[in-house]
């Protein structure tokens, strides 16, 4: 571990492309067709081999993402409707 911080990084809002622009912010859609063709080059390679590595785990991660992203949405929905059961006034005040 680097016992002092090296750099410091800022995203600017999404604007004009110049040169001063956050690839991530200004590139997303490029970003997304990279990674997409990176996690694809390393599943290929595990096919190859035979074998589980990075690859599957590069993509299997994305669905392990989703399903809890779709976990995390019902619990809150379960959460609002318990909170409501206790107290039906608490929706004016979110």
């Amino acid at each position: 571990m680097v016992p002092r911080i090296l750099s410091c990084y800022h995203h600017r809002l999404k604007g004009k492309k110049t040169i001063y622009s956050n690839t991530i912010v200004e590139y997303e859609d490029l970003h997304y067709q990279y990674c997409k063709k990176l996690k694809n080059e390393f599943l290929r390679r595990d096919l190859d081999r035979g074998k589980f590595g990075i690859g599957y785990l590069m993509n299997h991660t994305d669905s392990m993402e989703s399903q809890l992203s779709k976990i995390e949405k019902s619990l809150n929905e379960i959460k609002m409707q318990l909170v409501l059961q206790v107290d039906p006034a608490f929706k004016f005040f979110k």
